[in-house]
């Protein structure tokens, strides 16, 4: 499982360095709280207590609380090989870069301030 997420990420990096090739680098998009792109109504961090629990959200929504309480998805942020690559990118390029990665495997850390978003 570990070789082929492996692969799946070289080959990400590949096909965006082959549409790259000949183009200048573009800066990268920046958001309110750094070059991840999540954001909030006025661009100010949201109180952690304004977001529901899986449980109240799966009062309306049963069957997507279902799909996602059985997918990857939802341990997103905790998954060992994650944390491990975000750490390492973190180590080596900086908060930016961990804010970039968070910005999908932790909206809600990011809008909260409790994962640095710069």
């Amino acid at each position: 499982m570990r070789a082929r997420i492996v692969l799946l990420l070289a080959a990400a990096c590949a096909i965006a360095a082959v549409a790259s090739l000949g183009e200048a680098p573009e800066p990268p998009p920046r958001g309110p709280f750094g070059l991840c792109l999540v954001t909030t109504a006025n661009g100010k961090p949201a109180r952690l207590r304004r977001f529901q629990t899986d449980a109240q959200c799966a009062e309306c929504h049963r069957r997507q609380h279902e799909e996602l309480a059985g997918s990857m998805h939802s341990v997103a942020h905790e998954d060992r090989f994650y944390r491990l690559f975000a750490e390492r990118a973190r180590a080596e390029a900086g908060d930016e870069i961990y804010a970039f990665c968070s910005g999908c495997h932790t909206a809600a850390g990011i809008v909260t301030g409790l994962v640095p978003g710069t």
